[in-house]
């Protein structure tokens, strides 16, 4: 589970600029609220307007690129909430985790299915039926909404066996004191 941390961290380091850098070749005029979250339609259409063929070329490949950076944070989120989940001592907290740690694989599958809207929007820029914004948009806060929690997991976790770790030494460092003292 470690070395798939490890990998998805370098992936990640990547993949996500190398998917913005794409982007950003692309000229996509819109912003993430008017269009991943805003089930609008009109207002994709109308930024794919201002854009040429060469630049829905590239938002098109910005969006398969996508795909290995869904990959890489997949397995980042996943494998830090097992690695941590397994660290836990009460039994509940566990099996709640083990739960929990899927929920960044679901949101890399949540923005795949996100980009096969977009990307078939794309296809017909101008002339796309606007009803594939809403699945559009269902799918890109269903994304955030399980990157959320599996990013909460982990902090939740950490601070958890951070706290634990503290008490241990805490203890430690008590029970030495209680030897030198009675010695």
């Amino acid at each position: 589970m470690r070395r798939t941390l490890l990998l998805g961290i370098l992936l990640l380091v990547i993949t996500a600029p190398a998917t913005i850098w794409v982007l950003e070749l692309s000229n996509f005029p819109g912003t993430l609220d008017e269009t991943q979250l805003g089930f609008d339609g009109e207002y994709i259409r109308a930024c794919f307007s201002t854009m040429t063929g060469r630049d829905l070329s590239y938002f098109v490949l910005a969006n398969l690129v996508d795909y290995l950076f869904m990959v890489s944070y997949a397995a980042v989120l996943t494998s830090a909430a097992l690695l941590l989940t397994r660290r836990l001592r009460v039994s509940r907290l566990r099996g709640m985790g083990l739960a929990v740690s899927l929920a960044g694989a679901l949101a890399a599958l949540s923005d795949a299915a996100e980009n096969v809207f977009i990307i078939s929007m794309a296809s017909d820029p101008l002339s796309f039926p606007g009803w594939l914004a809403i699945p559009h948009s269902l799918f890109a806060h269903l994304k955030f909404n399980l990157m959320y929690v599996a990013a909460g997991w982990i902090g939740l976790t950490a601070l958890l066996g951070l706290v634990t770790w503290i008490q241990g030494r805490t203890t430690s460092l008590a029970l030495v004191e209680e030897k030198v003292t009675v010695i």
